[in-house]
C-alpha cells in the first residue's frame, strides 16, 4: 500500500466511516475473549492503518473477512474454530441456566409477590411517600 492517504467522495468517506465502525466492533482486541486478543490485534492494526490511509477497498476486504470467517493470515479462522465456539456456548449455555434458577429465586421472593400483588402501583408508592415523609417530619420534630 502506498503511504499516501486515498481521495475520497463524501459518500465513500461515508462508506469509509460505516464500514470501519462494523469491522472494529468484530475485531477490537478489549472486545474479544482472551484466546482470540492476539487475532484480534491483528485485524484491528490492519484496519486502523487502511482507515488511517482512507482505503475503503480494503476497509471493506477487513470486514468481509471478518463476517465471512476469512483472514489475514489464517487469523479468523482461529476465532471461527467451531470447538472453540461450542465451548464458548456451553459456558453461555450454563451462565443462562444459573440466570434463570436466579430469576426463579427472586419471582419466588415475598417481597417481589407482594408488589406484584399491589394493584395501583402507583397509588401504593404515592401513599408510601406520604407516610414516610410524614414520619420523617415526626421525627425531626422530636429532635428539635
Amino acid at each position: 500500500m502506498d503511504d499516501a492517504p486515498q481521495t475520497l467522495t463524501p459518500d465513500e468517506q461515508q462508506a469509509l466511516k460505516t464500514a470501519y465502525r462494523k469491522a472494529s466492533r468484530l475485531c477490537h482486541p478489549d472486545k474479544l475473549a482472551e484466546e482470540f486478543k492476539a487475532q484480534g490485534e491483528t485485524f484491528f492494526k490492519e484496519l486502523n492503518d487502511a482507515y488511517r490511509r482512507q482505503y475503503l477497498k480494503r476497509v471493506a476486504e477487513i470486514l468481509t473477512a471478518l463476517e465471512t470467517g476469512g483472514s489475514l493470515g489464517n487469523a479468523v479462522d482461529s476465532i471461527n474454530n467451531k470447538e472453540a465456539l461450542q465451548a464458548k456456548i456451553a459456558v453461555l449455555r450454563e451462565r443462562i441456566a444459573t440466570l434463570e434458577i436466579e430469576i426463579k429465586r427472586l419471582q419466588d421472593d415475598e417481597i417481589y409477590q407482594r408488589i406484584l400483588s399491589i394493584d395501583d402501583r402507583e397509588s401504593y408508592f404515592s401513599e408510601l411517600a406520604r407516610e414516610l415523609e410524614a414520619e420523617l417530619t415526626a421525627l425531626k420534630d422530636v429532635t428539635t
